[in-house]
């Protein structure tokens, strides 16, 4: 089974490569001036191109998350080690969303930056969400160094 999993991405590895360099071609062979000025042209090369990089996003996405959670939750212990992993990083993604950020800016500030509330409050709990878990990781090896040194 495994092998054949294995096969099976190969072929889908070959062929987005192929359509990507297929894509790459086209542009190269076009020039950048005249893509620049044929809407025709950008919808006939880029379009493709831009939906071909999408999908492989979606599918990269899909699998780095689906295949760890598949192998890892073969067993019940690590399915539910897992699942209170997802559960604590879903209840920082909320303390930083809706308790630490707010949205900073006047609404000239907004303006002049081409941003919304939303828009501001969402990179404002992203980078909340960074330094909690940034920080909790810096905790993290502390310990594991303090702990480490009194074991010996």
């Amino acid at each position: 089974m495994s092998k054949l999993i294995h096969t099976i991405f190969r072929i889908i590895s070959v062929i987005f490569i192929l359509l990507g360099v297929f894509l790459i071609a086209m542009v190269w062979i076009k020039g950048d001036a005249a893509i620049k000025g044929d809407v025709t042209l950008q919808n006939r090369i880029l379009t493709p191109f831009i939906t071909m990089t999408m999908v492989e996003l979606v599918l990269c996405a899909f699998l780095a998350l689906f295949f760890p959670i598949f192998f890892i939750g073969k067993s019940g212990k690590s399915l539910i080690k897992i699942l209170i992993f997802v559960v604590v990083l879903a209840i920082i993604a909320a303390i930083a969303y809706f308790g630490l950020a707010g949205n900073q800016f006047t609404p000239e500030e907004m303006q002049r930056l081409k941003v919304t509330a939303e828009v501001s409050r969402l990179v404002g709990a992203a980078i909340y969400f960074t330094y909690i878990l940034g920080g909790a990781a810096v905790l993290t090896i502390l310990y594991s160094g303090a702990a480490s040194m009194f074991k010996k």
